[in-house]
């Protein structure tokens, strides 16, 4: 179905149950079928991106986190590092 006669459909605002109970099958009208046939298509196309893009949400988080985490590393690397260095003065003037 064009994009053009999605955007037909979709501002009738009908909901999907209402047009169903509007279903006659001896009587049914054209715009109630295309109506449900989007639906039916969108529910299906909808499960498949909700995944993906949940997954892509997922990995971006975790790279985040990963990048967090490693900034943290850097950091603590830096202090201990720091440490060291103050230890061995301490360890120079004591002896």
């Amino acid at each position: 179905m064009p994009r053009k006669e999605y955007k037909k459909l979709k501002g009738r605002q009908l909901s999907e149950r209402t047009a169903e109970d509007m279903v006659n099958l001896l009587n049914t009208s054209l715009e109630i079928t295309q109506f449900l046939e989007l639906c039916r298509s969108l529910k299906g196309m909808q499960s498949t991106s909700q995944h993906r893009y949940t997954t892509r949400s997922k990995s971006k988080v975790m790279e985040n986190k990963v990048e967090a985490l490693e900034q943290q590393n850097q950091d603590l690397k830096g202090e201990v590092s720091q440490l060291k260095k103050q230890m061995a003065q301490m360890f120079q003037v004591l002896s």
